[in-house]
């Protein structure tokens, strides 16, 4: 807490959030407000101070306790103080006595008397923690606990095995977070004890500390939980957001909203994952709770068909066993394996067929019967060539879509755009047409998303911005003045809404 009561809260890129005790929020603090770096990873209060660690560097803030107006005292580099900052990566802060120690991922320093200090010498390896404990400064470190006496930082009843990642302190007794064993208590002719995993989601500690009735509490990888003392283990609290923070591709249906995650996989899971939002609260599909029908391997591509079955590309291997695609039928709970592999993108056509486009280990563009899952055709570099123009430019793929003349759009992954017209007709390819964009025009050639817009128009997303197509042509003008109002050039995915 604020010296006005608020709450501070650190963010990854975004700076330091203000809570005010209302409910109400006061404006974020950025690097136009002096912070080295927006991205927070301290924060230490003592009196009307606030010490901020960034990747960056070090600021230093005062607050009115009154109205919590603030001011900038200093903001501080490796550079600016000569290396007595000893890294600017900045991890964690402690007071002791007169002299503020400051743990960074190049060991220590330390603030005393209104100068920076370089005390690498005395512990010059990453400081993950700082804590007071009895008096005396304990770092937490790759190698476990230290504790500094005699000018030097040393293990203490052997420490405790792996690497300590919090430290905290607590009614005389010192509590080390590990990092994959959980919390260890350490208390002079006890030496260090494990209080267990039993219970916990995830043994990864990022946080400990103590609640005004006592109880033990930590943050894991996976939420937090509570100490049950005097029984064994925990209660873990789930946090109520998705199990994955990442997705690749999203469809929408009457169920919800589903995700395909691509290669974000939970801290202690395994990749393969789809999650859904029904608007209330978060699920997944895993490997393990569909007993191995979903591949336990990156799902990229994701549709929700017209019949209300759902389809999951995997990707992306030339190894055995190679990435697969499946059908699921949340109505009946049916799964169905197809035999195609390392499918990136999926899509509905106009006459009920779908359509999966593949990565280099795959044939290129797949056709399946949209209410069977048989596959029907596929075209590849080689046999589209019969036709009045030259076919399919690449068999890697990167998205799909159909225009309203029924035309497939085919984003390349390094080869612009494709559109093909197959006028009705599935095997036979003599009286296809296609249209050949190389990256002409486009911002790159790497493609990563088509949408259309009717006939012949649509919007084609790049690794360096958009493309406007109309009528079958470049849109330089719209083109240009569209990437010039993105504020990042980098184009994932492309979606149209209803306006």
């Amino acid at each position: 807490m604020s010296p006005s009561g608020s709450l501070w809260a650190g963010t990854a890129d975004q700076g330091l959030a203000r809570l005010k005790t209302d409910g109400g929020f006061r404006r974020t603090l950025t690097s136009f407000d002096g912070l080295p770096s927006d991205r927070v990873q301290a924060l230490y209060v003592h009196g009307d101070s606030v010490w901020v660690g960034t990747s960056g560097g070090v600021a230093l803030f005062t607050e009115n306790p009154t109205n919590g107006q603030f001011a900038l005292r200093r903001s501080d580099s490796y550079a600016s103080t000569g290396g007595a900052l000893v890294a600017d990566d900045v991890r964690a802060f402690q007071l002791v006595g007169d002299t503020l120690w400051c743990g960074t991922s190049a060991g220590l320093s330390a603030f005393a008397g209104g100068v920076w200090l370089n005390r690498a010498a005395v512990l010059g390896v990453a400081v993950r923690d700082l804590e007071a404990h009895e008096d005396t400064l304990w770092a937490s470190t790759i190698a476990g606990p230290r504790r500094y006496a005699a000018g030097a930082f040393t293990t203490v009843a052997a420490g405790h095995g792996g690497e300590s990642r919090a430290l905290h302190s607590s009614g005389g007794v010192l509590y080390s977070g590990s990092a994959d064993s959980g919390v260890f208590r350490y208390s002079p002719g006890s030496g260090w004890i494990a209080l267990g995993t039993v219970g916990l989601l995830n043994a990864r500690v990022n946080t400990v500390e103590t609640a005004p009735d006592g109880r033990l509490w930590i943050g894991t990888e996976e939420g937090l939980a509570r100490d049950l003392s005097p029984a064994v283990g925990w209660l873990a609290f789930l946090p109520p957001g998705p199990a994955v923070g990442g997705s690749q591709r999203a469809v929408a249906d009457a169920r919800g909203a589903w995700f395909a995650t691509g290669n974000f996989v939970p801290t202690s899971g395994d990749p393969g994952n789809v999650l859904r939002y029904d608007g209330q609260s978060w699920s997944a599909l895993t490997a393990s709770s569909t007993g191995g029908s979903l591949q336990r391997s990156s799902v990229f591509a994701i549709l929700s068909d017209l019949g209300g079955k759902l389809w999951f590309g995997h990707c992306c291997s030339d190894a055995d066993p190679r990435p697969r695609t499946e059908r699921w039928d949340p109505a009946t709970g049916v799964w169905d394996t197809l035999g195609v592999t390392n499918l990136y993108a999926l899509t509905q056509g106009p006459t009920g067929l779908v359509y999966g486009g593949s990565v280099e280990h795959g044939n290129g563009v797949y056709v399946f019967d949209g209410t069977t899952a048989a596959i029907l055709d596929s075209l590849t570099p080689t046999n589209t060539q019969g036709g009045t123009t030259p076919g399919l430019a690449s068999n890697n793929l990167n998205g799909i879509a159909f225009d309203t003349a029924g035309r497939g759009w085919f984003a390349l992954a390094e080869n612009g755009l494709d559109i093909w017209n197959g006028n009705g007709t599935v095997k036979d390819h003599s009286d296809d047409v296609w249209l050949h964009f190389p990256g002409t025009g486009f911002p790159s050639p790497q493609t990563r998303a088509v949408v259309t817009t009717g006939a012949a128009s649509g919007w084609v997303g790049t690794v360096g911005g958009l493309v406007r197509i109309r009528n079958d042509f470049v849109d330089p003008t719209v083109t240009a003045t569209t990437n010039a109002k993105l504020p990042s050039l980098q184009i994932r995915d492309l979606a149209l809404d209803s306006g």
